[in-house]
């Protein structure tokens, strides 16, 4: 009989695969997604820590790793426990060459990984606030009270090649990223982790019917092709209509063009329009085409619609065209900015207008729109009027859209010396005047809105710098000063906007002068509206930002004015989204420090409140959806909120309330963009990319929320081309 094998007396070699897992989920052996917090310890609302990586082993054979602990003494200081580290007379005796000290553990050369750092320090920072006595905390907070505070992930956002800051809306839309890790959480219940899995396909092979949709729209646009230099303007009759509603409503905040001398330029084009210069036949159709916008027949007439898209790239393509003497003009300056209004009314590229900016305040420049009039001494006092009057307008383009892109101004008031346009009223102005009479401030002119708005100029720059800026910070005690000065010139907004002769466009003006001043508030707050949860000195800019949000949500109501809040771009656009997003930070808010309490015997008034101006945000986005706006996952992201505000009060799966409130919202907003495109329904049968859509029963396989709740293309440049009516 053979000898047994003695056991050998070797350790019994274990692998050492690093764990990828968070120590959380390990403990609870369940599938963690790897991020960073993962999506269970969102759900359970604990610190998201993971292990430190192990190094791989030597030949000289492995070493025992100490884990990552904490162990709290009885005084609340924290104790971390590490490898062994060289004593410091290991490196006394060397020679000329330089040796590596000598340890019995020697620690390996092993390249640290930048993400990795970061993530301990954070892990050992919050577990630092853990153990940290309430005292402790609070002399930190007071300590920081008076510096800006940290935004919630970097101080600026890099999506699509675009770099966005603090004021533009992705600083913002950190509110949604624990809502998907939320959504991605499995709970106990296989029945309802089923059912989840199969709404979460269901929304998958909505969201590709609608990008394909989407995209079929999109080829059609004019911006794809070279337009018609054969531009058909309507009637002479609705033409009129036309170019009187942008008179009355857009001149008198953007002042583009002197009123008499453009009649009379409008009358010369249609007197004869196959021999008008270039530059007038271009002005009338902006003109005309803007006040479109505005025209209530317009956005059912596909003529209208496709006209005013043509006058857009027609323009467009003027501009962009060789340089030559008729361009460096008023003439062609005005076009510029008529221009950048253009694409922001009739949403063509006006989320992109920061950019085009930078050529109009040069070519202004270039034309010394920046220095005084006074400076030439035979200028008529027309010419210098205008020129004063196009380069206010010129400045007040150009913090709007430094405010959209969150970027900065691309010019400093260093920079020119030109004055505020004189309190007059155009029909004062002409060739043969001589000397201007100066009105008081207090009497409204056709200028007088325009003065106003220029005179808080200052203060809403300060707020682009100091947001957008990569050095400069802003204190608590400036944000506070900043609003009181743009609240102020708000409440004064409507002394600006009567006139003698009633033409119905008082509100109107009184909205988008409103408009212009009260957004740049809701940046400005935004930092300190989620410190406001834990120190009660920051509250002011919590009610401040809700206040501002439903008053940009809720103008006083003219047609006009929320018709083109509706269909338009950039600053219009900009409006519903900052609005958005406050409204549901602050719905989020009341609901998380209401959590787990015992629900009242009537609904809370303050939580109604909140998801009605959600629902009007809701609302407000269809009517978007059926102009054919091509975006849909802010509508998408507003109806799961709701869902999980209605689902916190009536007690049922939260995870089921918001991906049913989410499916619903993608297949209304299909049928919306698909009725309102007038295209043929998709066939959702197998095409050349059917690969790409997972119907309910193909693959059960836990669907990952994130491909859907991204940000990347939230921001469609624009509706579909000419169909933005």
């Amino acid at each position: 009989m053979p000898p047994r094998a003695q056991p050998s007396s070797q350790p019994r070699r274990q692998r050492r695969r690093p764990p990828l897992s968070c120590i959380e989920c390990r403990r609870r052996k369940v599938k963690c997604d790897r991020k960073d917090p993962c999506c269970h310890c969102v759900l359970w609302k604990i610190p998201c820590l993971y292990s430190p990586k192990t190094p791989s082993a030597r030949a000289n054979g492995r070493r025992s790793v100490t884990p990552l602990t904490t162990n709290s003494s009885r005084d609340g200081t924290v104790q971390q426990p590490g490898a062994e580290l060289p004593s410091p007379k290991a490196n006394e005796n060397h020679t000329g060459e330089e040796t590596m000290p000598t340890s019995p553990n020697p620690i390996p050369n092993t390249k640290q990984d930048p993400a990795e750092l970061e993530r301990r320090l954070c892990a050992l920072e919050q577990m630092a606030r853990s153990f940290a006595p309430a005292w402790a905390l609070e002399r930190l907070d007071e300590a920081s009270s008076h510096s800006a505070p940290a935004c919630n992930g970097d101080a600026f956002s890099f999506r699509k090649s675009s770099l966005y800051g603090k004021t533009h809306w992705s600083d913002g839309s950190h509110i949604f990223r624990n809502i998907s890790a939320f959504l991605n959480a499995e709970s106990d219940c296989a029945a309802e982790n089923e059912i989840t899995r199969r709404l979460k396909l269901d929304m998958r092979a909505t969201v590709l019917k609608y990008k394909t949709l989407a995209k079929s729209l999109k080829s059609s646009q004019p911006g794809r092709y070279f337009p018609s230099p054969d531009i058909s303007l309507p009637t002479k009759a609705v033409a009129d209509r036309m170019a009187q509603l942008y008179v009355s409503r857009f001149e008198s905040v953007f002042r583009i063009v002197h009123v008499p001398s453009f009649w009379d330029e409008y009358g010369q084009y249609w007197s004869n329009p196959l021999g008008t210069p270039d530059a007038i036949r271009i002005k009338v159709q902006l003109v005309v085409a803007i006040g479109s916008s505005l025209y209530p027949e317009a956005h059912s007439t596909h003529g209208l619609r496709s006209a005013a898209a043509q006058a857009v790239h027609d323009a467009q393509r003027w501009v962009s065209g060789p340089w030559e003497k008729n361009r460096i003009s008023i003439s062609g300056l005005q076009i510029q900015c008529l221009l950048i209004l253009a694409r922001q009314v009739l949403n063509v590229g006006g989320d992109l207008v920061w950019v085009t900016m930078g050529t109009v305040v040069r070519t202004a420049m270039h034309m010394g729109l920046h220095r005084d009039p006074r400076h030439f001494e035979k200028m008529t006092v027309l010419h210098g009027e205008i020129r004063r009057r196009l380069w206010a307008t010129i400045l007040e383009m150009n913090v709007q859209a430094a405010l959209d892109a969150g970027s900065l101004p691309a010019i400093a008031f260093d920079d020119f010396d030109t004055v505020p346009p004189s309190n007059c009223n155009d029909e004062e102005l002409h060739d043969e005047i001589y000397e201007l009479e100066q009105r008081p401030d207090n009497t409204v002119t056709d200028a007088s809105l325009q003065r106003h708005i220029l005179g808080v100029l200052r203060p809403r720059v300060e707020i682009v710098r100091c947001m957008n800026s990569a050095r400069k910070e802003v204190d608590y005690e400036e944000v506070m000063r900043l609003n009181s000065v743009i609240i102020d010139a708000c409440r004064r907004c409507i002394n600006f906007t009567r006139r003698a002769v009633s033409d119905g466009g008082e509100v109107f003006r009184r909205n988008i002068g409103d408009l212009l001043l009260r957004r740049f508030l809701v940046p400005l707050h935004r930092p300190w509206v989620d410190r406001a949860r834990k120190n009660a000195l920051f509250f002011s800019s919590r009610k401040q930002s809700l206040d501002v949000a439903m008053a940009l949500l809720s103008p006083p109501e003219d047609e006009g004015f929320f018709h083109l809040c509706m269909l338009g771009g950039g600053i219009f656009k900009h409006r519903l989204i900052h609005v958005t997003l406050t409204l549901l930070l602050e719905l989020l808010v009341e609901i998380d420090e209401h959590d787990g309490s015992q629900p009242p015997e009537e609904p809370c008034s303050y939580r109604k409140m909140l998801m009605s101006g959600v629902e009007e945000t809701r609302r407000q986005w269809e009517q978007r959806v059926q102009l054919c706006e091509t975006s849909m996952k802010l509508h998408m992201k507003i109806c799961m909120i709701l869902g999980q505000a209605e689902g916190a009060e009536t007690g049922i799966a939260l995870q089921q309330s918001m991906a049913q409130h989410g499916k619903a919202s993608l297949e209304s907003s299909y049928s919306l963009l698909e009725n309102s495109s007038g295209l043929q329904p998709l066939d959702t049968g197998p095409t050349d990319n059917s690969g790409d859509f997972l119907h309910p029963g193909d693959n059960l396989e836990f669907f990952d929320f994130d491909d859907i709740w991204r940000f990347d293309e939230f921001m469609a440049h624009g509706a579909i081309g000419h169909s933005f009516w």
